[in-house]
């Protein structure tokens, strides 16, 4: 009954629609109008997080019956594979490009400048491309320029923020003018709704999710190593993602220093200068025969990387915003992989794994606590599979498909009161 709505609109020949995708030289088909819009400023392909939530997530609500358009602006692109294959998605959904002011066609901006010229240019794009939609949800990734882009909207169309970040002031008073808020945290909503005079009512906690059919692979351990190039003869520690400050790898650059010589440290992914900073720090713990650096790996190869270790490891600093308001994908990825999760106990893993039930959770920012939870979950083939087990079950809540199916059910109620 949640997507009734959305299987109604109209679907006859007429509606049909065939779009070139001007960059990467594709077409897509689009049956019936579009009735959910979701708007982002990324680039796509990306090397980020993002770019895999947004894509699942449209693919997703196109699967719960919506007629999805995702609204990008036109940018610069290193990664030239088609998108849908990149994040292997299904081609259920359109890809809109419109116009952004681009003046820094590279990963990595050298000015701030730069980012808010691309910015503004697509929300005024946006502004001008959505305005025809009365009667549409539109759905958008937290972006300042946006949010004021589309503040002509809330009264007379159902604008649906998703906020990853603490929104603070005046442009958390504005959000709280949107249709729904969708955050991804509990605690996240807790914050929000002291301040909303609608109370909770206008937020939903949806978390981030997997694919669970992404980590349906048939090769062994030993077979995806060989594949990989990792080594067969070592027990392998494995992180996955960027390497940001927040994200507290040098806590296990220096838990290396207390694993035993049979442990390898494998990193995949971070940027290039982050990547070199980590570097040098093993370098300087003396641990840098330990630890192998992969580099940044397309997000179809990333369930392989994480089926081949033996531990998956999620660090993260003590305190800050991030662990409130921001829902690591890595998580629900490890979750899915089979391997046994060892992760800093902290507000955002916690509201996801019980100690010793589906994790392993260690004290944020000790070296010695998490290389002693790595030791545990490696010596302990009882507690691994256990751990492995409830985690299995535990991920399946956290699907797309099931996020996306709350999502809309969410917005339909709200829309009929």
């Amino acid at each position: 009954m949640a997507v009734l709505r959305f299987q109604e609109k109209l679907t006859t020949p007429r509606y049909q629609r065939k779009e070139k995708d001007v960059v990467q030289g594709c077409y897509t088909v689009f049956y019936g109008m579009p009735d959910y819009f979701f708007v982002s400023t990324a680039r796509i392909p990306t090397e980020r997080a993002n770019g895999i939530q947004i894509m699942k997530t449209c693919e997703a609500l196109a699967d719960a019956g919506a007629h999805v358009e995702l609204v990008l602006p036109t940018r610069f692109n290193e990664i030239t594979e088609d998108r849908f294959d990149y994040y292997r998605v299904k081609r259920n959904f359109n890809i809109k490009k419109i116009w952004a002011l681009d003046l820094a066609p590279r990963r990595e901006p050298a000015h701030p400048l730069f980012y808010w010229l691309q910015s503004i240019s697509f929300a005024l794009s946006a502004l001008v491309y959505l305005w025809p939609q009365k009667n549409a949800f539109i759905h958008f990734r937290y972006d300042l320029p946006l949010l004021i882009a589309f503040t002509p909207f809330f009264k007379r169309r159902k604008i649906i923020c998703e906020a990853h970040a603490l929104i603070t002031g005046w442009t958390r008073r504005v959000m709280q003018k949107c249709f729904a808020v969708v955050v991804v945290l509990a605690a996240a909503k807790e914050i929000y709704a002291q301040t909303d005079p609608a109370g909770g009512n206008r937020y939903i906690v949806a978390p981030d999710g997997v694919s669970l059919a992404d980590f349906q692979i048939t090769e062994s351990k030993e077979q995806l190593r060989e594949e990989l190039g990792l080594p067969l003869n070592k027990k392998i520690i494995m992180y996955t993602g960027h390497f940001y400050a927040w994200k507290g790898i040098n806590t296990l650059i220096a838990a290396a220093k207390e694993l035993d010589e049979e442990c390898a440290v494998v990193l995949v992914g971070g940027g290039n200068r982050a990547a070199e900073d980590i570097n040098r720090l093993a370098h300087e713990a003396g641990v840098s025969h330990k630890v192998m650096f992969v580099g940044h790996q397309p997000y179809a190869k990333m369930p392989r990387y994480q089926k081949a270790a033996d531990c998956l490891v999620l660090t993260t600093v003590k305190s800050g915003v991030h662990e409130i308001f921001t829902s690591p994908l890595k998580l629900f990825e490890y979750m899915a992989s089979g391997v046994p999760v060892v992760a800093s106990d902290s507000v955002s893993v916690r509201e996801v794994l019980t100690h010793r039930h589906n994790g392993y959770l260690v004290t944020p920012e000790d070296p010695r606590a998490l290389a002693e939870g790595i030791r545990v979950v490696l010596a302990d083939t009882h507690l691994a599979a256990s751990l492995v087990q409830h985690a299995a079950v535990d991920v399946r809540r956290y699907a797309w498909d099931e996020r996306a199916r709350r999502m809309l059910a969410f917005f339909n109620r709200r829309a009929t009161v």
